[in-house]
């Protein structure tokens, strides 16, 4: 590639250090010496067309490789941020169905609280029934003991 700047630069330099004619403003060149350096050119445009098309080659390889390896992170950026997704999905669901565990438990516990007040309730009313029930067969048996009592005493001092 260096030869073939090279060459153009001296093929340049010819056609600028040429003489102008007067009429018209076109250039005297040396036919042979440019016909010299095309031919040049032309023998070394090959090998360096090969050499472009060689790096254009590997360019494109270079790229295809970062686009497959920028492809496989970006693939794999998505399957963790989805499995994330899934798992931060999944604790959210887990914690909200504790939460309606713990729920449900307070309640049926506040309800097993509510009910067992009312049994005791109802017991201790039933048995404050009961023993009303007892004091009053024992005062209505006082009540019969004393008035048989009074009966007999009325009786042994009316003799």
């Amino acid at each position: 590639m260096h030869d073939f700047m090279r060459i153009l630069n001296e093929l340049e330099g010819e056609i600028k250090d040429s003489k102008r004619s007067m009429l018209g403003g076109n250039r005297y060149i040396d036919e042979g010496k440019c016909m010299d350096y095309i031919l040049t050119l032309k023998s070394l445009l090959p090998q360096d067309i090969k050499e472009a098309q060689i790096i254009l080659a590997e360019k494109e390889n270079i790229l295809s490789e970062a686009e497959d390896y920028a492809s496989h992170l970006v693939s794999d950026a998505k399957a963790k941020a989805n499995k994330i997704l899934d798992e931060s999905e999944l604790i959210a669901q887990a914690e909200y169905e504790a939460d309606q565990i713990l729920k449900n438990a307070k309640e049926e516990a506040d309800r097993i609280k509510y009910e067992t007040m009312n049994s005791v309730m109802d017991l201790l009313k039933e048995s404050e029934n009961k023993m009303i029930d007892i004091i009053n067969c024992v005062r209505d048996s006082k009540n019969v003991i004393i008035d048989e009592f009074q009966s007999i005493n009325n009786k042994g001092n009316n003799r």
